[in-house]
């Protein structure tokens, strides 16, 4: 099952990111033989993601919140708003890499954190992330039917958690997020 890459970009590009660069950032050279080397290039076109020192995009590590709120961030064109010097979570600091994009993930509604804090590094799992995109949408709910009927296509649709069932539904019926299965 695809991890980092796959399924947090495949959300992000159908979250209705739109490229229109002129120069195309460079390739990562771990990328090439993965169905996601293209979501990745055109993040990494739009400036949303970048190679690590190595030239890698590393698609099979997984992906923590500190990121996926940046890359977030990024794609919604927010990254210029203001936050403030002091953070609103124990566990960011203002001098963190990440401070600034969960500020704005938080002034903005799309992440929250925990009663402990946000937990930056803790890794986001995939109905996470979907939930979130759903947020962001705003699209209405499907009904129990409908669900049942949309995350029965999906070979690991049964294990999808109760609690963002409606959401996955949301982003497929969106089409932000696309059965590779079918």
């Amino acid at each position: 099952m695809p991890s980092r890459g796959a399924k947090a970009l495949t959300l992000l590009i159908g979250l209705g990111l739109t490229l229109q660069t002129a120069a195309l950032a460079a390739r990562f050279v771990d990328t090439s033989q993965s169905w996601t080397e293209r979501y990745i290039n055109r993040l990494s076109d739009k400036g949303v993601i970048a190679a690590e020192p190595d030239g890698k995009f590393n698609p099979e590590k997984p992906v923590t919140r500190a990121q996926f709120a940046a890359w977030l961030v990024n794609v919604l064109s927010l990254e210029g708003q203001a936050t403030p010097s002091a953070s609103s979570y124990p566990d960011v600091k203002p001098t963190d890499w990440y401070f600034k994009s969960v500020e704005i993930a938080r002034q903005n509604n799309i992440m929250s954190g925990y009663a402990d804090g946000f937990r930056p590094n803790s890794n986001i799992q995939r109905a996470e992330m979907m939930a979130l995109i759903a947020r962001l949408l705003r699209s209405s709910t499907p009904d129990q039917a409908q669900t049942t009927e949309q995350l029965a296509k999906f070979k690991d649709g049964d294990k999808v958690p109760e609690w963002a069932k409606a959401a996955v539904v949301q982003d497929v019926l969106a089409g932000v997020f696309v059965n590779e299965a079918s």
